[in-house]
């Protein structure tokens, strides 16, 4: 193969900075080929006259070099193929970039609509084209530029449909290959997501390879698109044994220089459960161990790697980021935090240990939010219909007289006492409260069975039922500000639901959401020395987050004072 420049021609390449080249055999007709290709000015008549009356060569690879100097330049070979294959929501995925940067683009022209591409590809296999030629670079990509590939990468379901067609394809290629498109898109994730179920249901069996792949690719277009995408793989394939679980966690974790936390949040949430994820075995690494050794390298080589460009800082950057987030992903999902996954012999297990607990901490500031969005979100549709129907009531036209008289009065609005109609309007909206919306929520957070998220669940079950349907108000349920008989503004606390059994004697001590969960979180920290944010009435410190779970529970009966257990131990 020659790696020079095209002199013979010029042709106006649709990226600057970038050179044609051929190989040495390349025959005039096989240029003129290349030449329509590329300026997507042809017809499948005349790529036929070309292949088989003129002697074109339907399986030329055409070569792509980079002009700038000083940068070390390789050629991107391509099979006129997978050079016929447009990328149709403009996204430019890697296969389209140069190798040296993934940052060049190809950006080639599309063609005038997706039916004159399907007659094209059709049109060069039919006259020879090997659907599965490439030039395989071992040191780079031993995939190369293989047509299914281009296809599957740039979410073109219409190359992938062509290809699959002539039941010649012998290795299937699903999309995502490690790098993020240049123009990442809503476009592009849904053409992702079409590709991987059209080559699934070609070959089931690649859904463990498709779900590897994408736990060990950079962190993907989004969470959304990712759960997507990974519901996508689930549903069509095969299903994924324990075991091929555990490895791809391990993989994802604590192997791979880069990962995706959401896929790592997905497998956490939706396959995996506390066995696979604190799985360990002579020789092996249970996933957050691997995470910890991973942190560390990366916290380490940030600190020593001063003379670094900002490409390259941001990009470890980026990697810690990823990487803690991942940590934050296995510990939410109840991975074990015993000296059995994280020992302590050594100074560098216990700083490892010690950048996991930091990592723990964090998941435990966050929670209170996580709690507080949950039951904001069971309570939004009750408080919505609150509003509304509080301005509504006073306007609505009524008749209290017997309609059958012979002169009934006429209509007049409905008459409330203070408050009367925002009371009703809460006592109404309460149909609409939606318990299972804050459920899910701690649900997606703490992913896994766990003390805390027993009882982090149980409270808020409780909470949200008695918000929505024991009280007379939204302002009953979030406290406030409200001004006393004497006419002085006193503090009203948040909804105090819970109760703590004092005996038959004294009174039960009430509490409110947030002491609860505070209380939960303590019993977490307290287990490896740890401190959280308490977040309210910090004067008090963790007097009033004090009691046995046991005595936890609710008061109610005509005096308050009957004590009912909750059942959270």
């Amino acid at each position: 193969m020659s790696d020079q420049p095209d002199s013979t021609a010029q042709l106006p390449l649709p990226s600057d900075g970038i050179d044609l080249c051929w190989q040495t055999d390349t025959g005039p007709a096989t240029k003129r080929l290349v030449h329509r290709i590329l300026r997507r000015e042809l017809t499948p008549a005349i790529a036929t006259r070309l292949i088989q009356t003129k002697g074109a060569n339907p399986d030329a690879l055409v070569g792509f070099r980079e002009k700038a100097s000083g940068v070390h330049r390789r050629t991107k070979w391509v099979p006129l193929l997978s050079l016929a294959i447009d990328d149709p929501t403009g996204s430019v995925p890697s296969v389209w970039r140069m190798d040296s940067d993934l940052k060049t683009p190809l950006l080639l022209t599309p063609w005038s609509s997706r039916q004159l591409q399907r007659d094209i590809l059709q049109a060069l296999i039919s006259c020879g084209a090997n659907v599965n030629f490439h030039y395989p670079d071992h040191e780079l990509d031993h995939e190369g530029m293989r047509p299914i590939r281009v296809a599957s990468e740039t979410g073109n379901i219409d190359a992938v449909e062509v290809l699959l067609a002539t039941n010649q394809v012998n290795h299937i290629s699903l999309p995502l290959d490690g790098f993020s498109p240049l123009r990442p898109s809503q476009a592009y994730g849904d053409a992702l997501i079409g590709v991987a179920r059209r080559l699934l249901q070609h070959d089931p069996s690649k859904s463990g390879v498709a779900v590897l792949l994408a736990a060990t690719s950079r962190p993907l277009l989004s969470k959304a698109f990712t759960y997507e995408y990974m519901d996508t793989l689930v549903q069509h394939g095969n299903p994924i044994p324990a075991a091929n679980l555990r490895l791809i966690l391990r993989y994802a974790a604590g192997i791979t220089t880069w990962s995706s936390h959401w896929v790592v949040d997905y497998l956490c949430e939706r396959l995996a459960t506390p066995a696979d994820i604190s799985h360990a075995q002579v020789g092996v690494s249970p996933p957050l161990r691997g995470a910890a050794s991973q942190l560390e390298e990366l916290l380490d080589d940030n600190d020593n790697d001063n003379d670094d460009g900002d490409d390259m800082r941001d990009e470890t950057a980026e990697r810690i980021r990823n990487r803690k987030l991942m940590v934050r992903s296995l510990l939410r999902a109840g991975a074990d935090l015993s000296t059995n996954v994280l020992p302590t012999n050594t100074p560098l297990q216990r700083k490892r240990r010690e950048l996991v607990l930091k990592e723990y901490v964090a998941v435990l500031n966050e929670l209170p939010f996580v709690v507080m969005d949950a039951i904001n979100a069971a309570l939004g549709p009750q408080r919505d219909a609150d509003i509304l129907m509080t301005r509504i009531l006073p306007l609505v036209d009524h008749n209290d007289e017997d309609a059958s008289l012979p002169h009934p009065p006429s209509l007049s609005p409905l008459s409330f006492g203070p408050q009367e109609a925002a009371a009703i309007a809460w006592k109404i909206g309460a149909f609409l409260h939606d318990p299972p919306a804050a459920l899910t929520a701690i649900d997606s957070y703490l992913t896994n069975a766990s003390a805390i998220k027993r009882r982090v669940r149980g409270a808020v079950e409780h909470f949200v039922e008695w918000a929505a349907t024991k009280t007379v108000s939204n302002r009953e349920v979030v406290g406030g500000w409200s001004r006393g008989p004497d006419g002085q503004m006193v503090r009203v606390p948040q909804l105090q639901c819970f109760a703590v059994d004092a005996g038959q004697r004294h009174t039960h001590r009430r509490l409110g959401f947030r002491e609860v969960v505070h209380r939960a979180r303590l019993d977490e920290v307290r287990q490896h020395g740890l401190e959280v944010v308490k977040g309210f009435n910090n004067e008090e410190g963790n007097d009033d987050c004090q009691f046995q779970w046991g005595r936890l529970g609710y008061v109610t009966g005509q005096t308050g004072q009957q004590w009912v257990s909750l059942g959270i131990n």
